[in-house]
């Protein structure tokens, strides 16, 4: 995210992250592997859709795509879990990396809140309220 002048406003990895900011896709999937409440691919797309942090339907391919950018990363480990019947599957599991790297999501999406808390009062302050589109 730029500022006047062109300067990156809370530094590169900010930025990074402010771009990544409309599909929610990774802070949503630290979130829940923080929380142990879900540890494959698609419980992660299941409960991702249940946190609602994204805009659209988060669809497991990206979630898998989203895991494997975090596990080069650093951000996550997976391991194969073969117990209980069916196939086997790839449980993930958070880093310490992995909660720093949600802790600057916090930081980003907290940022943002407050600009757009702003921007919402400054309209009402000229006397235009929000408005809820059909779709």
């Amino acid at each position: 995210m730029r500022g006047r002048g062109g300067r990156q406003l809370g530094g590169a990895r900010y930025g990074q992250l402010a771009q990544q900011l409309s599909r929610m896709i990774e802070p949503s999937v630290l979130y829940l592997l923080a929380t142990g409440a879900a540890g494959h691919g698609y419980q992660l797309a299941e409960q991702a859709n249940q946190l609602g942090l994204a805009e659209t339907i988060v669809e497991p391919a990206a979630v898998y795509r989203c895991l494997r950018g975090l596990e080069a990363d650093g951000c996550v480990v997976s391991a194969w879990d073969t117990a209980g019947s069916g196939p086997a599957r790839r449980v993930y599991q958070l880093t310490e990396a992995g909660r720093q790297r949600l802790a600057g999501w916090v930081a980003v999406i907290n940022q943002r809140a407050q600009r757009l808390a702003n921007f919402v009062k400054l309209c009402g302050e000229l006397g235009i309220a929000p408005t809820f589109f059909e779709q």
